[in-house]
């Protein structure tokens, strides 16, 4: 039981949290707000070949590795690999390399398999795996930045598989958006459809999918690593996962495990170093290291991790209660995800930090920005 003086001190952080959100952009979120972010676009950002790519987290069902054993199949473009086991279900893979008519290489740590959804025909879908170099972030961009494909490109019959060209940081960056639905041509969809096995598919039709989504238990989850540690969080509570900037502004007074602020396209958002929060070794930044912003209760704040490995679907059957070993890690890391030899701590986003951690943490961010 809280003494009345700890219990007092509670309410009015929680009174001065509630103030501090109703006057910043951390708060609630207004009618002009709301309207803005529907203008935003999710983007998973890719590179080929050293040129960057994205596809549109919509349709992007998850992120994996490259597994060790890939299934030829005869008789098929080159542009097709062959079909690979995920989870118990046949996956067409497919190289974006090739596709693009560019030099195939070994696959290495960084290569990744986006799984995506294509149309076979008016109702029937077929997940396809596209596998490129490497997976750089997830961004949120909003659609004023995201231009149409220069006409003469349209006309002189490039760039058909090209939706949108976003110019970032001032020029210094171009990203191309990918249209899943124009990426493989006719022959290719055919190929996939022959190439994969009617029997024990994950195929479904459009008048499905309401009932699929009911009675859906999967759960979508975005794998990263801390020491030598497997963790996820579930994708519906990460707004983005970004490169750590070259200046983090240190907050004063705050606690050790808060690396600072950054300004993260005209918003200030503070920065919580995940290996602190845990009581980890500390660690030299590196190439590998990711930013993960977490929005939780209209809330933004970025947790940097070790590095962040995939996106992966799991289903209720692979989820277990997690074994309680202290009151806090109780609140934290209810489930784990058993991948045998694998094992995923399912942390949760609402105990990442405190309430009166939360609350300090912003107010020093809206002090800053102030």
């Amino acid at each position: 039981m809280l003494d009345n003086s700890v219990e007092e001190e509670l309410e009015l952080s929680t009174q001065r949290f509630n103030h501090l959100s109703s006057q910043s952009h951390f708060g609630d979120v207004t009618d002009e707000e709301r309207d803005d972010d529907e203008d935003m676009r999710q983007l998973v950002c890719c590179m080929v070949d050293g040129q960057e790519y994205a596809f549109p987290l919509e349709d992007t069902q998850e992120i994996v590795r490259i597994p060790e054993i890939i299934t030829k199949v005869p008789l098929t473009e080159s542009a097709i690999l062959g079909v690979i086991n995920l989870r118990g279900k046949t996956l067409p893979l497919v190289s974006l390399r090739t596709l693009f008519g560019l030099p195939s290489i070994s696959f290495s740590d960084s290569h990744r398999v986006l799984v995506v959804n294509i149309s076979l025909s008016e109702k029937e879908r077929l997940p396809v795996g596209v596998v490129v170099d490497a997976v750089r972030e997830v961004i949120r961009l909003h659609v004023d930045v995201m231009d149409s494909v220069p006409e003469i490109m349209s006309k002189m019959g490039q760039a058909n598989d090209i939706s949108a060209i976003c110019n970032l940081d001032d020029g210094r960056r171009t990203l191309s958006v990918i249209s899943v639905e124009q990426l493989f041509d006719a022959q290719i969809v055919d190929q996939f459809s022959e190439a994969y096995p009617q029997e024990g598919t994950d195929m479904s039709t459009i008048d499905d999918v309401s009932i699929l989504e009911d009675d859906n238990t999967d759960m979508q989850l975005v794998i990263f690593k801390l020491d030598k540690e497997e963790f996820g969080i579930s994708i519906h509570t990460v707004q983005e996962i970004i490169r750590i900037p070259e200046n983090i502004s240190r907050v004063p007074k705050t606690d050790d495990f808060i690396e600072g602020v950054i300004n993260l396209r005209g918003n200030v958002l503070p920065i919580v170093d995940m290996r602190k929060r845990f009581h980890l070794p500390e660690m030299a930044r590196h190439e590998r290291q990711r930013i993960l912003v977490v929005n939780f209760e209209k809330i933004s704040t970025g947790f940097i991790v070790d590095s962040v490995s995939e996106v992966l679907r799991i289903p209720e059957s692979q989820l277990e209660d997690a074994p309680v070993l202290s009151e806090e890690q109780a609140q934290l890391m209810r489930q784990m995800v058993n991948l045998s030899p694998r094992m995923i701590g399912v942390l949760s986003a609402d105990q990442l930090i405190s309430n009166t951690e939360m609350y300090k943490l912003h107010m020093a961010a809206n002090d800053m920005d102030s």
